[in-house]
């Protein structure tokens, strides 16, 4: 009797197994993914000086991306704020990347850009000047009083706006920042809004 009662319990958790199998790919066939992976030809200068912005159209056609593409993910890395974009391309320059998967929404649909750099990622991101985290305190003061350091790729004339999509004026700007990977300040150069990021260290 506990042989065949041994034998019935088998079979129902086979059942069972099977049935949870089937409820499992169900999901993932459910689950949409890309139609098809887009390739791209970049050059690694272009990806370095990617922002979350639209305001450079020809970038973003330079990168395969289209007007209306919400940025998903950059290796990985989720894109929630402008700041993010700017921490997913130094954190794959830091991996000497030579492709790079981007997950983004077009009309609606998720679609999965491949970029092929031209060369390795780092050698782009590395000619900026790194900011150490202790002074960023510091580097916010002279943003404020239009102190404007070469060496991080500011140009005289500049007009700092925002840092990590935080107005210069925010009162706890340093909180808001001090943690970020790198600094992505918005500028406004001969008329033109520019972006200048930062890597901190």
């Amino acid at each position: 009797m506990s042989d065949r009662r041994s034998r019935t319990i088998a079979i129902v958790l086979a059942v069972v197994a099977v049935a949870i199998s089937a409820a499992a790919v169900v999901v993932v066939v459910r689950r949409e993914e890309p139609a098809a992976i887009e390739e791209h030809r970049v050059a690694a200068r272009d990806v370095a000086s990617l922002t979350g912005r639209r305001e450079d159209p020809a970038l973003w056609r330079a990168l395969g991306l289209r007007p209306g593409d919400e940025l998903a993910a950059i290796a990985g890395v989720s894109i929630k704020i402008d700041g993010d974009v700017a921490a997913a391309i130094i954190g794959a320059a830091m991996t000497s990347a030579h492709t790079i998967d981007v997950d983004l929404v077009r009309d609606g649909k998720p679609v999965l850009v491949r970029w092929r750099l031209d060369h390795e990622l780092r050698n782009a991101v590395g000619h900026r000047r790194e900011v150490p985290r202790s002074r960023i305190a510091e580097l916010i003061g002279d943003l404020r009083a239009s102190r404007l350091d070469p060496a991080l790729g500011l140009e005289p004339g500049d007009v700092v706006r925002a840092i990590n999509g935080y107005e210069l004026a925010t009162p706890d700007l340093l909180d808001k920042v001090k943690s970020a990977p790198a600094l992505t300040i918005d500028v406004m150069r001969r008329g033109e809004a520019a972006i200048v990021t930062i890597p901190v260290r």
